[in-house]
């Protein structure tokens, strides 16, 4: 699961000065949360990744949580060119349309 820290979840966006990541890691979850990509439930006492950030235009702290199965997608990124983690963002697409 470690691997998953060396993906950037916003890489290709501009960002803004002053952005800043404050917390990041690999954690083991106390309370229900959403995952911000695959919009499923993160359950406690399951382990994801918590990233929090700064935003440079007064949006912060922001945390975002992701799954168990979302972080471990994002540990095979670079092994699978990426299709276990656009498959898991589909997931959130089709909960979107579906709402």
């Amino acid at each position: 699961m470690e691997a998953a820290l060396k993906y950037w979840p916003f890489d290709g966006d501009f960002g803004m000065p002053g952005d800043r990541k404050l917390r990041d890691g690999i954690v083991k979850f106390r309370y229900r949360h959403e995952c911000v990509h695959c919009r499923g439930p993160v359950e406690p006492g399951t382990k994801g990744r918590s990233l929090t950030m700064l935003w440079g235009d007064g949006n912060g702290p922001v945390t975002g949580r992701y799954c168990t199965a979302c972080t471990e997608a994002m540990a095979i990124l670079f092994d699978d060119e990426g299709a276990a983690f656009d498959a898991r963002f589909d997931l959130h697409s089709n909960k979107r349309t579906s709402s």
